[in-house]
């Protein structure tokens, strides 16, 4: 995660049914990007959400 460069642009969109992976998981990725500039990093969080849509 540390080899991503800060100034590129990132988008994670994420849901409370996601079957791949759990919010917990995503706070914890989302912890490593930090670094990320500014509006480098949008993050979408969807109640209605699963993996696949």
């Amino acid at each position: 995660m540390t080899r991503i460069p800060n100034d590129l642009p990132l988008f994670m969109s994420y849901g409370v049914a996601g079957a791949l992976s759990d919010v917990k998981d995503v706070q914890l990725l989302l912890e490593s990007l930090k670094h990320q500039e500014g509006d480098r990093l949008v993050v979408q969080y969807r109640n209605d959400s699963t993996h696949a849509d």
